[in-house]
């Protein structure tokens, strides 16, 4: 059992380390594999996973299982998307008791081996509960945890068809606007979608507003994330979109740095996003249903909403991805 003396030394033994030249070196390699994984977003990931296993938190969170004493055996397929985007999945599969076979994406394969070789540092007994692979169809496991698009979904769907397996879509999420939303929270808005340069299912792609609602709004409260122009890998994701939505005569919104298209769709690429404007709250009740197996996060202050403003990129342990209990799921 990993427990609160354990994980207190861990994370301030990576949060100390944050720059170091051991760490820049790190960030070096990853940047270098990555042009998106900018040290600004990396060190971000892992101070929001530092405060979510923050020891009080942690405590009070496993509290609520009861760990199988019997080790078992999980494969876990990591997403790429965003920085150490499968930590919480091979964390929560640690201390649940399994030996974990982890087939880590190649755009991200070098932070999550650095973040549990710290902990490694600490206590080694578990070192030999982690392997890497590169592939989990040749290894034989109990469960599967398995992130991917849509296509992959279908694909995992079949060949773990006969496996207890929690499978994982695209997912995405939006922001509903009202008169009371404030200017501090359209500044915190701007976390939600921007960071990480918007690729993860929990940063907001669609937002809603009233027919009413003043756009420059959201312009002026952007603002505080115009730096990102500055790689230039994102400059040309910009450029070409531009020159795409020019060619189909797709109507947009044009600032420094992203594009607005009006649009009533979760799905925008990066650099773009989508917003359309509501008459009344039932209309994008009746979408949330409509859209619910695609939706990972609503934010906003409205009762059906599950993230507050600024939150979407700081999941608390209980935050499982697509609703789902992954806990649960391993002791089950």
């Amino acid at each position: 059992m990993i427990n609160i003396e354990i994980i207190n030394k861990w994370r301030e033994n990576i949060l100390n380390n944050l720059n170091s030249q051991d760490f820049e070196n790190v960030l070096e390699k990853i940047l270098k594999q990555n042009p998106l994984f900018i040290p600004e977003f990396v060190k971000t990931s892992i101070i929001n996973i530092c405060e979510a296993i923050e020891p009080n938190k942690y405590e009070k969170w496993i509290n609520k299982y009861n760990i199988p004493t019997e080790e078992s055996t999980l494969g876990i397929i990591c997403a790429g998307n965003i920085p150490a985007v499968g930590f919480f999945d091979i964390f929560m599969g640690l201390i649940s008791n399994h030996k974990v076979y982890v087939k880590l994406s190649h755009s991200d394969n070098i932070l999550v081996p650095y973040l549990f070789r710290q902990l490694f540092k600490i206590y080694p007994q578990i070192e030999e509960k982690i392997v890497y692979v590169d592939s989990i169809h040749n290894v034989k496991v109990d469960k599967i945890i398995a992130t991917g698009s849509n296509n992959a979904n279908r694909y995992f769907s079949e060949y773990f068809s006969n496996k207890k397996a929690l499978l994982r879509h695209d997912r995405k999420s939006l922001a509903i606007i009202n008169s009371d939303t404030t200017e501090e929270d359209l500044i915190k808005l701007a976390d939600d979608i921007f960071l990480y340069y918007g690729l993860g299912c929990r940063n907001v792609s669609l937002i809603l507003m009233p027919h009413t609602y003043s756009i420059e709004k959201l312009q002026n409260s952007f603002n505080k994330y115009s730096w990102i122009k500055e790689n230039l890998y994102y400059q040309e994701i910009f450029t070409y979109y531009q020159a795409y939505f020019s060619l189909m005569n797709e109507k947009y919104e044009i600032s420094d740095f992203y594009l607005l298209r009006r649009r009533l769709d979760m799905y925008a690429p990066i650099s773009t996003i989508n917003f359309e404007y509501y008459q009344t709250i039932s209309k994008v009740e009746d979408f949330l249903i409509k859209n619910k197996e695609n939706i990972q996060c609503i934010v906003g202050d409205y009762s059906f909403c599950n993230t507050q403003f600024g939150k979407t990129q700081k999941p608390e342990l209980e935050d499982y991805a697509d609703g789902e209990d992954v806990m649960k799921f391993l002791m089950g």
